[in-house]
């Protein structure tokens, strides 16, 4: 048992001691991130003189254009049925659906977080547009090989046809 904790302390102080100064990341760091991300969200939507738009506690900055039926809602688990676009902010649409996907059955829940935020807010028949930070859509990973590149923002238009509950 000693022998285990003994294995167990060094192995946590080594990996803690690798790391370097610079490798630190702190609250201030992100939350700079963060202030960027809006400036340049902010920056965008005046750009394309699309105001007014709310902005979502998330970050994200939203138009509805259609609200729906009032009636249906997606639930997180409900699978959404959508019509969509995405766009980075030169212009360039990158993905586009030629006909309503429900993505293989996949549920809201299991969308990007833009999309599981954004679709809530309209209801069946609805349409959305979407100002989406990175950290809302594909991260730092982005989607290279549908042209959206890392740390990206992305807008996106969404018509929730249908909700398969």
């Amino acid at each position: 048992m000693k022998h285990l904790l003994l294995f167990t302390t060094s192995l946590i102080l080594f990996i803690f001691s690798s790391c370097t100064k610079g490798e630190n990341i702190t609250v201030r760091d992100i939350m700079n991130g963060v202030a960027e991300s809006d400036s340049n969200l902010k920056k965008l939507i005046d750009a394309r003189n699309d105001n007014p738009v709310i902005r979502d506690s998330s970050g994200m900055y939203y138009k509805i254009l259609i609200q729906g039926d009032s009636v249906n809602y997606c639930a997180p688990t409900s699978i959404p049925v959508v019509s969509y676009s995405y766009q980075l902010p030169a212009g360039q649409i990158v993905v586009s659906s030629f006909a309503p996907t429900d993505f293989n059955k996949t549920p809201l829940n299991k969308h990007i977080i833009g999309w599981q935020i954004g679709l809530r807010k309209i209801s069946k028949g609805g349409r959305i547009r979407m100002y989406l930070p990175p950290d809302l859509a594909f991260g730092d990973a982005g989607i290279p090989n549908l042209g959206i590149p890392p740390n990206s923002i992305i807008i996106c238009e969404v018509s929730l046809v249908d909700i398969i509950k």
